[in-house]
């Protein structure tokens, strides 16, 4: 049994050349491929370069066994080169015809080189191989005769027109955006952005590290777009960024480490924080003492205690004010951003000092060119023709003294007049049902608005009640006496149930009936009434329990002791 390794044996220096094909393949072409699936805006740029060589490197790697690899190579180059072209071309209708006329030659070398000798290796002439028939099978067992050439041909013209519509599918990804003619990758809109975010976070952090209320003030310094009075995108304002970047490189401005070492220091300087304490202790002095200047002018119309109160709040001002100066002369002028706060800034964001001033350096660059290049506000021709009217217009003004008592009539009406202005109606309302110049002015008006005069007083019920105690006394025998007298009226119990004996007309029920059947007691049976002089006037206590009323009774007292 032969070895299965015979195979490889026999073949291992066209293996050798295979392998060492899609090394190189990989090496050249694989990385930079690998960059442009992340940046598909550049894969027409590129491909002039990389779709031949790629061509090329397939075409040699596949028949590199045949002994004329170097041909294959060669319209594998042209063949790259035409798809890169028919990539880069705009026009829908020509990339199409460039794509698949070139490629349709491509297949028709690559079909002469493989034609161009027979199965012994000798060569074949041009008209013996164009006589060529190859079979195309359309369906399994069946199927066709064509030329060669023509089968070749049409090949070529197939995977044109697949090249063209896999190109156009690659390639709809357009460029997230384009200056002066060229695009901008998405990789280049990302370094971008990281490097405004790093420059920004740089210089917060900073200013963060020295005066915590001056960092929030800081946030989106660098943002172009509101100098102009335009609400971009952050993705927008680093386009623009980068635009003023190039105008930068054109105007030739530089900032060295110096300069951006003072750029810092503009915002981390004593003397720059000093500035807004001290501005606003100004205002509120000021302002302080225009509220006391009013209030003194009031002093002759107000109490000295309401003139008093009016001034707590401007001296309070005033105070604040000097504390704030007192805090603002308290803050070095120099660098309050030491190396420690400095080193531990650049360990926080986790860039280095060269990559952090890198980032900033450009971002100053930028604002650099928008103060140059930011356009000035110009007057339109009508604006400049109104100020021009306003400065030569004048007006003159001439200021008469009358007196007012000269037009002041102070004669009373008779009651004749009145009665009339009384009577009497303008645009269908009755003076009298108008208020004094509703109708017009100069009109009379007899109606008065609704007035109320409400006067509150108050009573000490405490006051009262000692008042009414100590002259009108009131004895426990009086309460007794009132009591039983209006007992029947006022201190009935709604609530008790009358009984049947008590209510006339009422039947009584199957119990009382029962009780009415018993035989009546003995006279010893029934107690004693109490005696005379216990009973103080109060109902007999043998019908207590047939009533509805509870009288008080005194006690017997005991006339031995």
């Amino acid at each position: 049994m032969a070895s299965p390794f015979q195979f490889f044996r026999k073949h291992t220096a066209i293996m050798m050349v295979v392998l060492i094909g899609l090394s190189m393949a990989s090496f050249i072409v694989l990385e930079p491929l690998m960059q442009l699936a992340q940046n598909p805006g550049q894969l027409t740029q590129l491909s002039l370069f990389l779709l031949p060589l790629l061509g090329a490197i397939l075409a040699w790697t596949i028949k590199a066994g045949s002994g004329r690899s170097t041909e294959y190579a060669l319209w594998g180059a042209v063949g790259g080169l035409v798809v890169a072209a028919g990539w880069r071309i705009s026009s829908l209708e020509m990339s199409y015809a460039v794509l698949i006329g070139g490629l349709g030659v491509v297949a028709f070398g690559f079909w002469n080189i493989a034609a161009s000798q027979d199965s012994t290796g000798a060569d074949r002439s041009l008209e013996t191989r164009l006589g060529d028939q190859t079979a195309i099978a359309w369906w399994p067992g069946k199927s066709f005769s064509m030329n060669g050439a023509v089968s070749a041909v049409i090949t070529g013209l197939l995977m044109g027109g697949i090249f063209g519509i896999f190109g156009r599918a690659i390639g709809s990804p357009a460029a997230p955006a384009t200056i002066d003619g060229q695009s901008i990758s998405f990789v280049q809109l990302q370094g971008l952005q990281q490097r405004r975010q790093l420059a920004e976070r740089f210089l917060v952090s900073l200013v963060s590290a020295v005066d915590p209320q001056s960092a929030q003030q800081m946030q989106g310094h660098f943002m172009i777009g509101r100098r102009f009075g335009q609400q971009l995108s952050f993705e927008q304002d680093v386009v623009m960024g980068e635009l003023f970047r190039r105008e930068a490189d054109r105007m030739g401005i530089e900032i060295d480490d110096d300069a951006v070492t003072a750029y810092i220091e503009r915002f981390t300087a004593g003397r720059m924080a000093k500035i807004p304490i001290l501005r606003q202790a100004l205002q509120m002095t000021m302002q302080a003492d225009r509220q006391i200047e009013q209030f003194k002018n009031m002093g002759q119309q107000l109490s000295p205690e309401i003139q008093e109160s009016l001034l707590r709040r401007p001296n309070q001002d005033k105070e604040q004010a000097g504390n704030l100066v007192a805090m603002a002369n308290s803050i070095p002028d120099g660098n309050r951003l030491g190396p420690t706060l400095y080193n531990r800034t650049l360990r926080r964001i986790g860039a280095t000092e060269t990559e952090a001033f890198d980032a900033l350096r450009q971002e100053i660059r930028i604002l650099t060119a928008v103060e140059i290049l930011q356009p000035s506000r110009v007057m339109t021709p009508d604006e400049a023709w109104q100020q021009l009217r306003k400065q030569q217009v004048k007006q003159t003004l001439d200021v008469a003294m009358l007196p007012v008592a000269a037009f002041v009539d102070d004669k009373e009406l008779t009651p004749n007049q009145l009665k009339n202005h009384f009577e009497g109606q303008a645009n269908g309302v009755p003076f009298r049902e108008a208020l004094p110049n509703q109708l017009g002015e100069g009109q009379p008006g007899f109606l008065q608005s609704r007035r109320v005069n409400v006067g509150v007083f108050t009573i000490d019920y405490s006051k009262f009640e000692e008042t009414v105690k100590k002259e009108y006394p009131v004895t426990d025998e009086q309460i007794t006496a009132y009591y039983n007298e209006h007992r029947e009226k006022e201190f009935v119990n709604q609530l008790f149930r009358d009984l049947s004996e008590d209510v006339p007309d009422v039947k009584a029920t199957s119990d009382e009936k029962a009780k009415a059947d018993e035989k009546p007691k003995k006279a010893s049976d029934t107690p004693k009434p109490p005696d005379s002089d216990s009973d103080n006037g109060n109902a007999a206590t043998n019908s207590i329990e047939s009533t509805q009323f509870v009288a008080f009774q005194d006690t017997k007292k005991d006339t031995k002791k």
